[in-house]
């Protein structure tokens, strides 16, 4: 839908993703390539990216998109910022395997649970703060990344590197 849109009207993007130079990011890619080949690491299975993300479950949109004439028609409105939150860890491999997700709430036991059952995909863990720190990360290692590694690489052991240089 938002394709059509676009290509429909004068929208275009601007900014950090307008900006990209693919010459330069194909060069950086190769580099990654050759320091990977260098490390013994073939299979992209063994390549693991985990990312996470706050999701501000109860907080509006700060903006709507809206087509030509129809901005005039659409009124703002100003609403109080919601600070609910839950933090969501996310993982897949390089060649587009998706691990369980981790979410970690407030609540020991939260209301929207009672008589549910989580998917096997999704993990649930508490904290006071709802953020992800050093017992939260412990566990999800333990208990989410160790289990989903095992059944995809079996006992292969899986370089640790740091993400960065």
């Amino acid at each position: 839908m938002i394709d059509h849109i676009k290509s429909t009207s004068d929208l275009s993007r601007t900014g950090v993703a307008g900006d990209v130079d693919l010459e330069e990011a194909e060069e950086k890619m190769a580099a990654f390539r050759a320091k990977l080949a260098a490390l013994g690491v073939s299979d992209a299975r063994h390549i693991i990216n985990a990312d996470e993300t706050g999701l501000m479950y109860k907080t509006m949109p700060n903006y709507t998109y809206v087509i030509g004439d129809d901005a005039h028609q659409m009124r703002g409105s100003r609403n109080m910022a919601a600070k609910d939150r839950v933090t969501v860890q996310l993982l897949a491999t390089a060649d587009g395997i998706k691990g369980p997700a981790f979410v970690i709430g407030k609540q020991a036991k939260p209301r929207c649970f009672t008589g549910a059952t989580l998917p096997a995909d999704v993990h649930y863990s508490n904290q006071i703060s709802a953020w992800m720190d050093r017992a939260q990360c412990q566990y999800w290692i333990d208990n989410v990344l160790t289990p989903w590694k095992r059944s995809i690489l079996g006992e292969e052991k899986v370089w640790r590197g740091s993400g960065r240089g």
